[in-house]
């Protein structure tokens, strides 16, 4: 609002352009990271909210986010799922994780049909009850982990957002982090722009 000099409904209506355009974006050119000699590490994160954005944080109110980071280029997924069963993960792991990937998670029983999913993918877990990092193989979801504090850690800044609002802010955020930490974020956002919406 200062910089523009505009009013607050006016920013927050572009803003929502803005999350429009990612979600556009990321519908023509999916979500896929991973792939033969690359390592995915997946976990599952609730988001709790408040009721109507007021008082104590109530479990019943809040969502599943299921996701994955790959290491090295630190790229993730994230969508929401009604529950974390593996009727629920293990579509989105066929979704948006390539065949040849090696799959680092813990021992939730959602992940025990890895194994058996079409694309070679192999499977690696953690036991996190004794210890985060396995002494002897050196397994770990410590990436994914992170990914899950930078993104709660965002929609505190915000000061919370509404539960109908979760998906596009978690568009946004993944659209950040591949477009949006460099200097060429404002580029990107323009050249994104003009392929969407090209002139006739």
């Amino acid at each position: 609002m200062f910089e523009t000099k505009m009013s607050r409904s006016t920013v927050i209506r572009y803003w929502r352009r803005f999350r429009r355009l990612c979600a556009n974006y990321f519908n023509a050119h999916p979500i896929t990271i991973g792939g033969p000699g690359t390592s995915v590490e997946i976990d599952e994160s609730f988001m709790t909210t408040r009721k109507a954005q007021r008082g104590r944080r109530v479990r019943r109110y809040g969502r599943w986010i299921f996701g994955g980071t790959e290491r090295g280029s630190n790229h993730s997924f994230m969508v929401l799922v009604r529950r974390r069963r593996a009727i629920d993960l293990l579509p989105q792991i066929l979704r948006h994780i390539r065949p040849g990937t090696t799959i680092y998670s813990d021992e939730w029983r959602a992940y025990r049909g890895i194994v058996r999913l079409p694309g070679w993918l192999l499977h690696r877990r953690i036991h996190h009850n004794r210890h985060f990092v396995d002494p002897i193989t050196r397994y770990h979801t410590q990436n994914i982990e992170r990914k899950w504090g930078e993104f709660k850690s965002d929609v505190r800044q915000k000061k919370g957002i509404h539960d109908n609002q979760l998906r596009s802010h978690i568009i946004e955020f993944l659209w950040r982090e591949r477009f949006g930490k460099t200097k060429s974020a404002f580029y990107n956002f323009w050249n994104h722009v003009s392929e969407l919406y090209p002139c006739n």
